[in-house]
């Protein structure tokens, strides 16, 4: 390990991370964690996974096949690739429907090794925010319970609006499928890494301090200060320098303040792009920066500080990722009242209220709609609906037949599912809710399935009803973000039947 003296002051932003812990000899530094391109993630075949090359990175390829595996057993060397709006990176986290990577944002290299080397004061005490929404900063100080809201990046932050929620910071809807925050949710300091290998921020994961207004700073060139904040990467050299530009000329009109400072030329020259151009799937797939999100880094105040940018995907163009929107417990027989009799009576209904959140609502039913009782009897079949919506707007699903994953539980564990999470785990009873060929560009599309309560169902107990994506979805490209995938609901067996 580098033995390090030098002394970072703080990068500090609303969507930036801030360095500011004093250096002695013999200390740990951040930079002995985080690594600029190598080239060292592998892509496999499917083009949705990858590894980390052991003959190039040694270091994390060893850490995610053998050295975390004492902490998550299911632990192995792969990488999953993210949309977070449009903006794409890779991720060792795996899905809920997914095997091998890691459980949780914890057990990523960067986040795990530089536990205790960020955000601990500095020379800026007026700003500092301290133990603001971190989970516990006994154990890390690079996880927090909330995340950045989108598109604020230009503002400047106050004190008491970071202390708020809905002024520049909301509830994250990331949960924790692992380790010291298990089943609670929040942002984590480190995303992943982006295309060339880099160690890759999140810009949704809130600073360390009070942060000035863009133009209120002084912005340095990305190339006077190298790697002394952030990673430079290959997509800052010539053979990026078109598609580039056309980010950067998208950031700037996302971002009008940005623009009323510098030309295009001078923020080429500010803007380190710290992820890799998505490829067009309007221009034969080709990575021009006319399609899809991205993530920049620049330093600020003489190379002291330094604040991230993210450019998320154009509503026209949308992006590949796939939300459950619906999930219902539908009785299996028709209504028979002569009017409606081309329809279910619906148990219950859960909707999500928009898409990658955890926002849910219990569905309003009409009356006519309504099942006699809002219990359900063992020994019955009922129906599974779901609706799902496509959220690409230039490209329909590849993965055919539309296909949900489903699956009952006779005792409901509200510690593992809050806001609608669904934990095919425990399942008593599973099977599949089901459509018919590939859902529109922008289209939703319902299914269907059946389930039945088991005869030894506890009248009075309460049960789950889950409902989750199938993963041939991510295999084949058509969603890559799992926040928005599954949806559960509850209800109590009648006692009386």
């Amino acid at each position: 390990m580098k033995q390090n003296t030098k002394l970072l002051i703080g990068a500090s932003s609303i969507f930036g991370i801030l360095i500011s812990t004093p250096l002695t000899s013999h200390a740990e530094s951040v930079d002995d964690y985080i690594i600029s391109g190598q080239h060292s993630v592998r892509i496999l075949g499917n083009n949705v996974e990858a590894v980390i090359n052991p003959s190039v990175d040694p270091q994390r390829a060893s850490f995610y096949g053998s050295q975390v595996k004492s902490l998550d057993s299911k632990a192995s060397n792969r990488l999953y690739k993210v949309t977070d709006n449009g903006y794409t990176y890779w991720s060792p986290i795996r899905s809920k429907n997914g095997s091998g990577g890691v459980s949780n944002g914890e057990y990523i290299y960067e986040n795990l090794k530089t536990a205790k080397l960020y955000g601990i004061g500095g020379s800026d005490s007026s700003r500092y925010l301290g133990d603001l929404w971190l989970g516990d900063s006994d154990i890390t100080r690079n996880f927090k319970t909330v995340q950045n809201i989108a598109g604020k990046e230009a503002e400047g932050t106050t004190r008491e609006g970071m202390k708020k929620l809905g002024v520049y910071v909301e509830r994250s809807p990331e949960v924790n499928n692992g380790g010291n925050y298990k089943n609670q949710s929040g942002s984590w300091r480190f995303a992943g890494y982006a295309g060339d290998g880099s160690s890759l921020q999140s810009t949704r994961f809130p600073g360390d301090f009070v942060a000035p207004a863009v133009n209120e700073l002084k912005w340095d060139n990305y190339k006077d200060y190298g790697s002394r904040l952030f990673n430079q990467t290959a997509f800052d050299t010539a053979t990026w320098n078109s598609a580039k530009k056309n980010l950067v000329q998208r950031l700037l009109a996302q971002y009008p303040s940005m623009k009323k400072m510098h030309s295009v030329n001078q923020w080429m020259k500010i803007l380190s792009l710290q992820t890799e151009p998505e490829e067009n799937p309007i221009n034969n797939n080709k990575q021009d920066g006319k399609y899809g999100g991205a993530a920049f880094a620049a330093y600020h105040s003489g190379g002291s500080k330094y604040r991230t940018f993210t450019l998320y995907a154009d509503k026209s163009d949308g992006y590949m990722n796939l939300n459950l929107r619906q999930l219902r417990l539908v009785e299996n027989d028709f209504i028979d009242d002569g009017v409606h009799t081309t329809n279910r009576r619906i148990v219950k209904e859960v909707n999500r209220v928009k898409a990658e959140s955890r926002e849910i609502e219990i569905g309003d039913i009409a009356d006519w709609h309504k099942a006699a009782t809002d219990k359900v009897v063992p020994g019955k079949t009922y129906r599974i609906e779901t609706n799902v919506e496509n959220l690409s707007k230039v490209t329909k699903t590849k993965h055919t037949p539309l296909t949900v994953d489903t699956g009952l539980a006779l005792n409901y564990k509200s510690s593992l599912e809050e806001s609608g999470q669904y934990d095919k785990d425990y399942d008593d009873v599973s099977g599949k809710s089901t459509g018919s060929g590939s859902i529109s560009k922008g289209g939703r599309k319902g299914t269907a399935g059946t389930i039945t309560i088991p005869k030894d169902a506890k009248p009075g107990s309460t049960i789950r009803v889950g409902a989750i994506i199938n993963d041939e979805y991510r295999k084949a490209g058509d969603n890559l973000n799992a926040v928005d995938d599954d949806l559960s609901l509850t209800v109590q067996v009648a006692s009386f039947y």
